[in-house]
């Protein structure tokens, strides 16, 4: 294959692969000294056909380490990974982790328990489970990330939020108060959602 002595290997779907999947076949020729790719080929049936071939292989060649220095570009804000991962809290020490007080609910849903308190950025995440699924609460002086569409305006505690209904148990409230940013998430219906933030609390 290309000059190359080569291994053929055949590619066939198993019995996990997607339905669309099923009749699938391809073929991939490995060079026997490198091992590697020489040529590639796949017939998806309806789903298309295609064919890759390696021209040149060349191993080693001096690549200068002054391709891999990365340059960061003007104007860009690093961010430390450790930064970014949870830090664990008891609900004491939520307030004073945070810089700001945590408020919490006076109602949840029945059954509902907390499970965890965690800070990520200048976020405090409260979570909540019960038999029925999970919810969360955040509450940060940083802009949460939110769906694109169809976000409807929501009168709460005094303001008004958005609201974004997934389905009739899946709601994301969210709004702004005291200068933090609130949200509500998870399996709630749209009251159990109000009913919580009307219910948060010092």
């Amino acid at each position: 294959m290309q000059g190359h002595s080569t291994y053929k290997l055949q590619l066939v779907p198993n019995s996990k692969a997607p339905a669309a999947a099923a009749g699938a076949t391809g073929y991939l020729w490995i060079d026997q000294s490198s091992f590697l790719p020489v040529q590639g080929s796949a017939n998806g049936g309806s789903m298309g056909q295609g064919q890759v071939t390696a021209r040149t292989l060349q191993l080693n060649i001096g690549v200068p380490a002054s391709l891999f220095t990365f340059q960061v570009p003007a104007g860009a804000k690093v961010v430390q990974v450790q930064d970014l991962q949870p830090e664990h809290l008891s609900l004491s020490t939520a307030s004073s982790a945070a810089g700001f007080t945590v408020l919490v609910p006076a109602s949840v849903p029945d059954g509902a328990k907390l499970v965890d308190v965690f800070k990520t950025g200048h976020t405090i995440v409260l979570r909540y489970e019960s038999s029925l699924g999970s919810f969360s609460i955040a509450e940060g002086a940083e802009a949460h990330s939110l769906p694109g569409t169809n976000g409807q305006p929501a009168s709460v505690r005094g303001t008004t939020g958005t609201l974004f209904v997934r389905d009739s148990t899946h709601v994301l409230l969210t709004w702004k108060e005291k200068g933090l940013t609130f949200s509500i998430s998870g399996v709630l219906s749209r009251e159990q959602a109000h009913q919580v933030a009307e219910s948060l609390h010092e």
